[in-house]
């Protein structure tokens, strides 16, 4: 039977997953627990080679009292044993959370410690029926708080999954604020870029007609420099003129 568990256990899809492997992808899952924290849980070879030592040990016990109580017992640990693995592998195709991951890999174990303790208090209530009552009572209190505990954890479920995909909701907010704050100061960036190859335009324009205009200015002092020593002259030829001609008249009289 040792053999045939491994072989279940190794024909399972996703097998090199179960010992040490992340679940998660952490672009998904914000609340959750470390990977370091779950190092140690895992249902591997290692762990099942535990339980088949176990296994064999009760075997031997109900083979001793009924064939057919231990081919049953037999039959039944391979029933679950292949669900609870199949029950994990699906935790790892779905990239659970961690805790959720952790949280089903101990569910399965406990379910099938339960499972070794019932068959072994079958085995003691026909051998020494009052130490089987006392020891069944300790574990049925223990098996009680296993699954109040399991409980619990199960219906933090959804709610940290709630939490998760608020905490989502806001970070997608966030960001769609931050970039439409991005684009805002980048469209100001380019007004203020805009704004400052018109403002250059506009000096170079008001320097080049400044220039024209001063060149007019210039331009016009000139001439009219020339104009006026045009007049000047003209006016001082005048003058001479009419003095000559003043002169010339007293001479003839």
């Amino acid at each position: 039977m040792k053999n045939e568990a491994l072989a279940i256990l190794n024909s399972l899809q996703n097998l090199e997953f179960l010992n040490g492997k992340s679940t998660k992808d952490d672009e998904v899952h914000i609340v959750d627990i470390e990977e370091k924290e779950i190092e140690n849980i895992s249902i591997d070879k290692e762990e099942l080679e535990k339980f088949n030592k176990i296994f064999q040990k009760i075997s031997e016990k109900l083979k001793s009292v009924s064939k057919e109580s231990d081919k049953k017992f037999q039959d039944n640990y391979q029933i679950i044993l292949k669900t609870e693995i199949e029950k994990i592998n699906k935790c790892i195709e779905n990239a659970v959370p961690n805790y959720i991951y952790a949280s089903e890999i101990l569910a399965s174990k406990i379910k099938i410690g339960n499972y070794f303790s019932d068959k072994i208090f079958e085995y003691l209530e026909k051998k020494d029926p009052d130490s089987s009552s006392i020891i069944k009572d300790i574990f049925t209190n223990n098996s009680q708080s296993s699954d109040l505990l399991q409980g619990i954890i199960e219906k933090l479920y959804p709610k940290i999954t709630e939490k998760t995909n608020n905490l989502k909701n806001q970070l997608d907010v966030a960001m769609r604020e931050t970039n439409s704050v991005d684009n805002a100061i980048l469209n100001l960036e380019d007004k203020i870029k805009q704004s400052s190859r018109e403002k250059d335009f506009l000096v170079k324009q008001h320097h080049d007609e400044r220039q024209i205009l001063l060149e007019k200015i210039q331009r016009l002092e000139e001439e009219n420099k020339m104009m006026t020593d045009k007049i000047l002259k003209k006016t001082k030829d005048l003058v001479n003129e009419s003095m000559m001609q003043n002169t010339l008249k007293k001479f003839n009289n």
